[in-house]
Parts: structure tokens; sequence; C-alpha cells
């Protein structure tokens, strides 16, 4: 599997797959994907609340391409009968500048805004197995943070060995999502077509970098499908 790395340490790429119909129709779409490991909690807040001016400035910086991203997302999410969910939380931030969740999820909007890209962060510990990249059939289904979720056909989904743990438009499952216990995390990185592969990653490396100085050691890669 073709692979470009980014940081210094690598995840093990026997976890990460496409599957035979993904690879089919999205030949050339990447997945890029992260961890950050041995998370010291404790320092959470206070790292997190001296990042934000720079994140900050990048989301201010950068409007131009993050709406052009955002339109580009939300026609992609259309192809398959979704709705892009970082736009109407862009569109909210912009109008409030408030974020009513946990810091981590904070860190993980406020990057996904400064690149106008959609990102995932969950408990890399309750992930079981091979990760693969995968379309959903029409009504596949997960247990989602709140009910059981049903997806549309041609849903872009990640599933480890035991089913559905994130889905493009509908985000993680339960089993993996965030706890207030978790030390060890795993970032995922939806691509589109037609978004240019460095906004993913520099919106990766951002939420990355900001937590690689409270962490023992954080990596990230992209792959791609084989041909």
């Amino acid at each position: 599997m073709p692979v470009s790395d980014h940081m210094s340490y690598q995840i093990n790429l026997d976890r990460v797959h496409f599957s035979p119909v993904y690879t089919a129709k999205y030949t050339h779409l990447p997945f890029s994907v992260g961890q950050v490991i041995g998370l010291q909690s404790d320092r959470l807040k206070a790292t997190i609340a001296n990042a934000k001016f720079s994140l900050l400035e990048a989301i201010l910086s950068n409007q131009t391409v993050i709406e052009q991203n955002i339109e580009l997302y939300s026609t992609f999410s259309a192809s398959f009968d979704s709705v892009f969910p970082v736009a109407h939380q862009y569109q909210t931030w912009i109008e409030s500048q408030i974020l009513k969740v946990p810091p981590l999820i904070e860190l993980l909007m406020l990057a996904e805004f400064s690149s106008g890209v959609l990102l995932g962060i969950q408990d890399l510990d309750s992930i079981k197995g091979t990760l693969v990249c995968d379309l959903a059939e029409q009504g596949e289904s997960f247990i989602g943070i709140r009910d059981k979720v049903y997806c549309k056909a041609g849903d872009f989904v990640i599933k480890d060995d035991e089913g559905i743990i994130a889905s493009y438009s509908q985000g993680p499952d339960a089993k993996t999502k965030l706890q207030k216990h978790s030390i060890n995390l795993i970032v995922f990185g939806f691509h589109a077509p037609a978004i240019d592969e460095a906004c993913v990653v520099t919106a990766m490396n951002r939420l990355i970098h900001i937590l690689a100085p409270i962490s023992n050691h954080s990596s990230l890669i992209t792959c791609y499908p084989s041909p």
C-alpha cells in the first residue's frame, strides 16, 4: 500500500486497508491517519487554551480556502445523500465564536475549521484489529454516540474487526468515542475529491503538533488505495 510519511513515528500500516469497493470507486482518494500516544490529560485544558490564538489566526487568514473546501465537501457529501457536518458547525461558530464541547473536541473542531476539512478523533485502545476504509451498504448500521445509526449507500465508513467505528457523515461509534480516561488517540483525516490533500494533512498536523508536547509520541501518515 503506497504511503506518505509526515512525522517521525509511524502507525502500523498492517492495520490500514482499503476495501475492494472503495478502491474501485475512489482509485486516487487517500485516507490520513495519525496517533497520539500517552497523552497527559491533566495538561490538556491549559495546552489547548494556549494554542487557541494560533488556530484562530489560521482560520482568519484562510477564509477563502475554508469556504471553498466546505463547498466541495458539501457537494461530495450530497453525492451519497448526506450533509457535510462541518458546514453547519463552522457557520454556527462564526456567528457565536463559542464551542460548548470538551477540550479535545474543541481542538478537533478548530483544526477542522482552520482548513475547512473533516477530521475525527477517537480512542485508539478501543479499536479491534485492522482498520478498513469502506463504503457502506444501504441500511448498514452501527451504535453511534447517542443512537443506532443507519448508513446510506455509499457513505464513507471506517471499520475495525467488529464493524463500523466511524462514518463520514455520522461521526464515531459508541465503542471508540473519546472517554475521560483516553490517553491513546487515533486521528482520522477524511479526504474528498477536488480537495487539496495538503489541506487535510495541514489541519491534522495542527492538531497533532499541539498535543505532541504533552504526549509520549505522535505520528501521521497518508495511505492510498492500491492500483
